[in-house]
């Protein structure tokens, strides 16, 4: 059996992070058979809980009728140490290096794993934002302290190579592994599709961190536009990709633009959903759009009748980069609005679109460079 020790941005997990957690469960699953695994939380009892909801989905990606998942706090350094001691690998579990406190606790923990010659991996992760001085030399020590680095894409790669000013990679990169959690479910579920005619809508609030103020501040009666625009035709859910205070609740958005719509055929997923359940309601809705990152990797994959509202860069931000990634850049061109270059309306949408259908081998490929140098840490 192999100890594995996560850690990372957990206790404040989106769907998202549960789905990439989902992932590398599949993905270590796949390397060592049988994994025991401790699971560092920032606020422990909402990891608790989401476990609790997760749990037989986690199960599943293992293809183990049990597997042993226990949640410590990895706030409190005699909790992290002692998983750590106890454990053959800490793995740094997805989510992005940036310019946050917490990132002090992520480069102490990889310290002292490799203090006392336990192995370390940085599985998933992305860069950024990283603009602090501080943060970006925690970043580096992170990595220089890793047996194992590989980036969720070769941007993350990119922007580490310009941190340490070096060309040559000791890194790696391939895809974010929330991808892994996505294709199993659909390959668990597809016999079982109950396609409907309801539209299922993520969108997240926006501020002056992503956009500048005046298209952040004229953003909210394009989406009431957009909203009044579907329910005219279709029963709309909109859907929470986090329902916690930290990191920002969705809810607070979507019920904000519920009441300025006001429509019968529209209601807020208000009541969360776990992760199996998310996934299910985007794979069996009649199209979806999505404005969180991984709504819309969740999105695109599971279901592929999707339109995607990209606040992050439109060169080199993680939603067109994971376009990039999935060689889906022509597909979605006319389904790919960047909330950026917004000119006073969003667009008219229909399921009567082409479904995006990603590869098996790319998802392969992607596997590959995971499972092939996990395999190389023993």
């Amino acid at each position: 059996m192999v100890k594995i020790t996560i850690i990372g941005w957990y206790g404040t997990e989106t769907i998202g992070d549960r789905a990439i957690l989902s992932g590398l469960i599949n993905l270590l699953s796949e390397t060592y058979k049988d994994i025991e695994i401790k699971l560092g939380s920032l606020y422990p009892v909402l990891s608790e809980r989401t476990l609790l909801e997760d749990y037989g989905f986690y199960c599943l990606s293992a293809q183990k009728e049990n597997l042993s998942v226990i949640v410590f706090d990895s706030t409190n350094i005699f909790e992290l140490k002692s998983a750590i001691k106890r454990s053959d690998l800490l793995v740094m579990g997805g989510g992005p290096l940036m310019d946050i406190v917490e990132m002090n606790m992520i480069k102490y923990a990889f310290q002292y794993a490799k203090k006392h010659r336990i192995k370390t991996a940085m599985l998933g992760c992305g860069i950024g934002p990283l603009t602090q001085r501080k943060y970006i030399k925690a970043a580096l020590t992170i990595v220089s302290h890793s047996d194992l680095t590989v980036f969720r894409d070769s941007k993350s790669l990119s922007l580490y190579h310009q941190f340490k000013n070096i060309n040559v990679s000791d890194c790696l990169a391939s895809i974010d592994p929330a991808l892994f959690s996505a294709e199993l479910f659909k390959s668990l579920y597809k016999n079982n599709a109950k396609k409907n005619k309801i539209v299922v809508v993520n969108f997240r609030e926006i501020d002056e961190i992503y956009l500048p103020k005046s298209l952040a501040k004229n953003l909210l009666p394009l989406l009431v536009d957009l909203l009044q625009t579907i329910t005219t035709q279709y029963e709309t859910l909109l859907v929470p990709m986090h329902t916690f205070g930290v990191g920002g609740d969705d809810r607070y958005i979507l019920n904000r633009l519920a009441g300025k719509v006001k429509s019968e055929n529209l209601r807020v997923q208000n009541i969360p959903l776990s992760l199996e359940e998310t996934m299910d309601v985007y794979f069996n809705s009649a199209f979806c759009i999505g404005m969180r990152f991984h709504s819309v990797l969740l999105q695109t994959v599971l279901n592929g009748r999707n339109y995607i509202l990209d606040y992050t860069n439109p060169v080199n931000g993680k939603i067109i980069n994971l376009l990039g990634q999935l060689k889906a850049l022509d597909f979605y061109k006319h389904r790919y609005y960047s909330l950026a270059k917004l000119d006073g309306k969003l667009f008219n949408p229909t399921n009567d679109i082409p479904q995006y259908k990603i590869d098996a081998e790319q998802i392969n490929d992607f596997k590959k460079i995971y499972i092939e140098n996990i395999k190389k840490l023993f």
